[in-house]
């Protein structure tokens, strides 16, 4: 998976203590706390998994799938529109 530089996966570290803290607050049943730990469980695995499998990648570099080359200011070249249409009719 990849995944920007900027912006990665984090932990729900506070979603789970705010659940938490929720269920006390209102006193709920105790099978309530067995789906909202279940629930929480599996969040939490994922999140793993997702920042196991992901790669950095940097979002302002610009690599042409088509040729692999990589432009120097990060921007793809701007193509005139004849040269577009000779590429179509290729």
């Amino acid at each position: 998976m990849r995944v920007s530089k900027n912006n990665r996966t984090k932990f729900p570290i506070w979603p789970t203590a705010t659940g938490y803290l929720l269920l006390q607050h209102f006193n709920s049943p105790e099978w309530v706390y067995g789906v909202a730990c279940t629930l929480a469980g599996i969040i939490w695995i994922a999140c793993i998994v997702s920042i196991w499998k992901q790669e950095p990648v940097d979002i302002f570099e610009y690599v042409d799938e088509r040729t692999g080359g990589k432009q120097p200011n990060g921007m793809p070249k701007k193509k005139s529109f004849q040269e577009r249409i000779n590429e179509i009719r290729k």
